[in-house]
């Protein structure tokens, strides 16, 4: 798919939200509203997205020698819940709508996840923005997946500098090592915690999972075969791949009540992130893999078709599945994945949502996981647009 300038990108935004019921300027003015709303949550030190303000982050008092372990009082460290998957999201956002300085920006941070605390191949979810290097011990697929996605976007965009392209090989191929040296039989195909145990809630396990999970270890492997040419990563990749595919095209099988509890928002959103990276990198498996998103994306609107009204968990969720949606528009367009019907409720909900109203809450008001994902995805329909058009 081809990369688009900034202003091809806008002017694409400008036409589809129009269709959409949203007014192009509205949307025009109000960007820097929320890219200002953003950078509130932005720690300098570490180039990260956090879950609360900076002044109030964890302390590096709470860790010793530049960890502590997950447990229910502490969690993962207050504000260093998700710094992987939001940085990772707005990377996305940033390369799709042209914003080098931006993308530069959120891949440091993604980089500095992987090497500020010197264990090599661990992603951590987030770091101390005290020390700028104090991490938990426990991370996750969800956060390595939108580490992997988001980088290797930047690095396979043609504006990605090779100083930049090389800190992120290096990283991804460390990551995929630890993968290679971890995921076995013996640790329950866990890829274990900074300290080499396996996790206690099961968070890590990168193989035998549900088939929302199960692209996520072939991803990482194929990310790190194509940007490091190692053959190792390649063989590995052609290991789980075929199974991994068809494990993700059994979803639909999976009663519907089962995945209201299985399967939250953001998960359709992962899913089709890994299995996007496949598409793009895998030419002999592209058609297949590009299947599987769109019906994970029909899948995903009914999702948020069906939220409309609701309160706390929806809004949360909103900006994930309209994504989810998103990455799979960029072949096919909305109509033609959809139907005309669910792609009109589809617009006039994410409309809503870009504008804050009916009951949304305003983006220039949003926490930074929801700015986020709404924000690619709207940059993600645009240069759906704009690719059309050419």
């Amino acid at each position: 798919m081809a990369m688009i300038t900034k202003a091809v990108a806008y002017s694409a935004i400008v036409v589809l939200f129009a269709g959409f019921g949203y007014s192009a300027r509205a949307a025009h003015s109000e960007s820097g509203q929320v890219r200002a709303r953003l950078m509130e949550f932005f720690g300098e030190r570490t180039s990260l997205l956090y879950n609360c303000l900076p002044r109030d982050c964890e302390r590096a008092s709470s860790f010793t020698n530049g960890w502590r372990e997950w447990s229910a009082s502490f969690g993962y460290g207050r504000g260093m819940e998700d710094s992987a998957i939001m940085n990772g999201i707005a990377l996305v956002w940033a390369v799709d709508s042209g914003e080098d300085a931006f993308a530069r920006q959120m891949a440091r941070g993604l980089i500095n996840l992987a090497t500020a605390h010197r264990k090599r191949g661990f992603v951590a979810r987030g770091l101390c923005l005290e020390d700028g290097k104090s991490a938990c011990t426990l991370s996750s697929r969800d956060q390595i997946t939108h580490f992997v996605h988001g980088l290797y976007h930047w690095s396979t965009s043609g504006r990605c500098d090779e100083a930049m392209k090389g800190e992120i090989a290096s990283a991804i191929g460390a990551l995929a090592d630890r993968m290679l040296a971890n995921i076995t039989a013996e640790n329950d195909y866990n890829a274990l915690t900074a300290d080499d145990k396996i996790d206690p809630k099961g968070i890590m396990k990168m193989w035998e999972v549900r088939p929302h999970e199960a692209a996520r270890l072939p991803m990482i492997y194929l990310a790190a075969a194509r940007l490091t040419g190692e053959k190792r990563f390649a063989e590995a990749y052609e290991r789980y791949i075929d199974r991994a595919l068809a494990e993700s095209a059994r979803l639909p099988e999976i009663p519907a009540e089962t995945l209201k509890h299985t399967m939250p928002g953001y998960a359709f959103l992962q899913m089709n992130a890994s299995i996007e990276l496949i598409c793009r990198a895998d030419s002999a498996r592209s058609a297949r893999a590009a299947a599987i998103m769109r019906e994970t994306a029909r899948m995903a609107a009914d999702r948020f078709i069906a939220g409309r009204g609701e309160d706390g968990p929806w809004l949360s969720a909103a900006g994930d599945l309209a994504l989810a949606i998103a990455l799979a528009s960029d072949d096919s367009g909305l109509e033609r994945l959809l139907g005309k019907k669910r792609a009109r409720q589809v617009r006039e909900l994410f409309a809503d949502c870009l504008a804050g109203r009916s009951g949304q809450m305003p983006l220039a008001a949003a926490w930074p996981s929801r700015i986020v994902a709404l924000k690619a995805a709207e940059c993600r329909f645009g240069a759906s647009s704009a690719n059309k058009g050419e």
